[in-house]
């Protein structure tokens, strides 16, 4: 992975440390230390009430109850060896800090005894209460290349997940919702008429994107380079949304919790793709939003 050429693209930590950092620090190790031994008590009391987990290639999980439920049975079905996690940067949101990074992962799985090691990105939302306590208020997390037997498992299928793209979207009664579903909508118009020349004008020049299956993309010249390539074996799309689930934040930066579904209908073949991701967006001093880091995961 290319942790020295990201670290060096990418500002480190913007903006002023809440007093409570230090605090974020050690949860951080502590929940890094305990994927490696398995310990449920310690990562499910790192999750608030409503915390939304939006794994690759699974559905999302919405709720503590549900999260834990999650690692409960990723623990249950394979043997974690080593977890690293190396923050990327933070970047501040209101009461919120988002972390996004670089992780390995090696395991063997439950009904294996050939270990196997993976390595992606992901993205820690936390929340900060007035106390100065942090909770999860949302992990996402992708992978930097393709893996067959993490997405052929069928390890979650019974698990209560949501397909995001299925859920309302946020109603549009504030300015940042309106803004929101203008990037949205421009995003669909450039898609289905693959129009990636267009549809890089959503990001910001100094944006980085995680598609999956892949290395970050860091620039807006570099994401629409990645962009033409990425949709030049596309079949012709008749159905493509994108959607916005949960905002925060007003400025100079938003999060939001997304969707995407696609829908196409060729000769050859036919199908629908859905997932979800997590996109930073930042406003210019024109006002107008770009999406600024973004993260995107299948659902299946």
């Amino acid at each position: 992975m290319r942790h020295g050429l990201l670290s060096g693209l990418i500002a480190v930590g913007l903006g002023s440390p809440a007093i409570a950092e230090t605090d974020l620090s050690t949860l951080r190790t502590q929940i890094e230390q305990a994927m490696v031994s398995e310990d449920l008590p310690t990562i499910s009391a790192a999750f608030g009430q409503d915390v939304w987990i939006m794994p690759e290639y699974q559905k999302t999980m919405i709720g503590s109850e549900h999260a834990a439920l999650y690692y409960k049975t990723l623990f249950d079905g394979i043997d974690i060896t080593h977890f690293d996690k190396a923050l990327t940067e933070t970047i501040p949101v209101d009461a919120l800090k988002i972390d996004i990074g670089e992780f390995t992962l090696r395991y063997t799985a439950a009904d294996a005894t050939e270990a196997k090691e993976i390595s992606g990105h992901y993205v820690d939302v936390w929340q900060e209460s007035a106390s100065g306590d942090y909770t999860l208020l949302a992990q996402a997390w992708n992978f930097d290349s393709v893996y067959p037997e993490v997405r052929e498992t069928n390890m979650f299928d019974t698990l209560p997940g949501v397909h995001l793209a299925f859920t309302p979207s946020v109603p549009i009664d504030t300015g940042v919702a309106f803004d929101h579903l203008a990037v949205d909508l421009d995003n669909d118009a450039a898609m289905i008429r693959q129009q990636p020349d267009l549809h890089h004008y959503v990001y910001a020049e100094d944006a980085v994107m995680y598609p999956h299956d892949s290395e970050p993309e860091v620039g807006r010249e570099a994401i629409k380079d990645f962009l033409e390539g990425y949709t030049s074996g596309w079949p012709s799309f008749d159905f493509i949304k994108a959607a916005s689930h949960r905002i925060e934040g007003t400025s100079p930066y938003v999060l939001s919790l997304i969707s995407y579904n696609l829908r196409w209908d060729s000769l050859d073949t036919s199908g629908v793709s859905i997932g979800k991701g997590i996109r930073i967006m930042k406003r210019n001093k024109d006002g107008s939003l770009r999406t600024y880091r973004i993260i995107s995961m299948h659902d299946q």
